[in-house]
Order: C-alpha cells, then structure tokens, then sequence
C-alpha cells in the first residue's frame, strides 16, 4: 500500500477509505515527524486486510521515519552550535571598540559585557543593550 496524500475533503486517493477532518493535511503545514507517524499510523488503519502492507515497504517506511528524528535531532544540535559559537563571539568582544546601527543610526563604543539571555547574547555598551546581529564592525584589540 501506498501512502497516499490527503486532501482537504478529508478523503484519501488511495482506496475507499475516508479519514476525519483533524486527520487532513493542509499544503501550507510542515512535515514533520509526527505528520509522518500520523500517516504511517493511518496507513496501518485503513489498509486493505486482503492485501496487508508489504513487509519491507513497512521496513523502509520506518527506516524513513527514525531519518526524520535524526534530522530534527541534527537542526536541534546546529542550534546549539550557532548559540555557542555566537556566545563566544560576543564574549570575544568584551573591551573592544565595535559600530552597530540601529533604528537611530549609526553608533560606536566599548563593549563593557555580555548578557545572555534565552541563548542569545547581546553586548553591554555603556547603557546600551546591542545585539549580536546589529554589529557592524569590530575594532583593534581589546583594551586594557
């Protein structure tokens, strides 16, 4: 059996089967792993009992599944790794003189610290809070 996609009627493409509205897939959703079970799960459901799915189709689906995990196990460990290594660009500018813009224009000055706050850090310039992002340039080495 194959899996087949869902449209907004809530009827499936494949067989006579109709699933209920909370099962039905709009174009606009992501998909995910738990879209995937979910499929997987209906798969199983409305199957044909004359023609139960193959076991190594079944194999390969599962297969697929446990890559979806580790591609979201893999963008979750990236997140982190962008966190870290922004961490450690911000605390590499402590005591360096650094331009920013922002909705006021152009800015420079001394970065005295560095606040992390729900992973992402922002510098402490004066009394200042200036984010990573709006950085625009870095000067000489940190001061003394």
């Amino acid at each position: 059996m194959t899996i087949s996609t869902i449209g907004t009627t809530g009827a499936s493409t494949a067989g006579s089967a109709t699933t209920s509205p909370d099962s039905t897939l709009a174009s606009t959703q992501s998909f995910d792993k738990d879209t995937f079970l979910k499929l997987l799960v209906a798969q199983l459901r409305y199957q044909d009992p004359s023609q139960p799915t193959d076991a190594t189709q079944f194999l390969a689906e599962t297969a697929q599944f446990s890559l979806v995990e580790k591609f979201d196990t893999l963008a979750a460990n990236d997140q982190q790794v962008l966190q870290a290594t922004q961490t450690q660009a911000a605390t590499a500018m402590v005591g360096r003189q650094i331009a920013w813009s922002d909705s006021t224009g152009d800015h420079t000055g001394t970065v005295t610290s560095v606040t992390i706050k729900n992973g992402t850090p922002s510098l402490q310039v004066g009394d200042l809070q200036v984010g990573l992002d709006a950085v625009t340039e870095v000067k000489g080495a940190p001061t003394t």
